[in-house]
């Protein structure tokens, strides 16, 4: 499977019905897209582009109409209901990956629709999660939600891969950032576990 037909796959399922079955397809859009060779290319530039704009495109829809709905003169519950519990679906997943993404990509290419992804997230969608930290979850390989279980695990599984006393040949600046990493995300975990239900995304706009 070629970058190009993955990137179609994702396209159709952002612009079917349910843009939340861009979920099945993001592991493989994620695992080629950090590929530096595939972004180095224009067609594989413009195919991420393209992905990534349907995405905020998406996004940005689904924000807007909950606003409208929430502001609406008569509102219907049951409409509002539906509207929050998918917005708050996409946001969160969002939130999760696509902001990771744009951490593990920015070096490789400037992409718009990425950072307007990760603004709309930083708006609506931070609880539970710390997206000043999303350089250290790139440098471990977790979402910004992640749990303690998932960024200690994280680590001992990249740190089993770079440590200079057990691997000859090993990157000690590498290993060094990868424990700064999970310490800094555990710290901030720690801070943000007491208050991780207080508020969930989007709850301003129903105020």
């Amino acid at each position: 499977m070629t970058y190009l037909t993955i990137c179609k796959r994702a396209e159709s399922t952002l612009r079917s019905d349910n843009p939340i079955q861009f979920e099945n397809v993001y592991f493989d859009y994620q695992t080629f897209s950090v590929i530096p060779t595939v972004l180095k290319s224009a067609d594989g530039q413009e195919a991420f582009a393209s992905v990534n704009q349907l995405a905020f495109e998406v996004f940005q829809h689904t924000v807007t109409t909950l606003q409208q709905t929430a502001t609406a003169d008569a509102i219907d519950f049951a409409v509002l209901r539906t509207q929050l519990t998918r917005a708050r679906a996409v946001g969160d997943f969002f939130a999760d990956n696509m902001t990771l993404l744009h951490e593990q990509t920015k070096e490789l290419v400037n992409d718009e629709w990425l950072s307007r992804i990760t603004n709309l997230c930083w708006k609506y969608c931070k609880s539970g999660r710390d997206l000043g930290m999303l350089k250290h979850c790139a440098v471990l390989g977790v979402k910004p939600s992640a749990t303690e279980k998932e960024i200690k695990k994280a680590y001992r599984t990249k740190a089993k891969l770079c440590h200079p006393d057990k691997r000859t040949g090993s990157d000690s600046k590498m290993f060094i950032a990868i424990k700064d990493a999970e310490e800094k995300l555990l710290t901030m975990r720690h801070i943000l576990n007491p208050n991780m239900n207080t508020t969930q995304p989007f709850n301003d706009i129903l105020i």
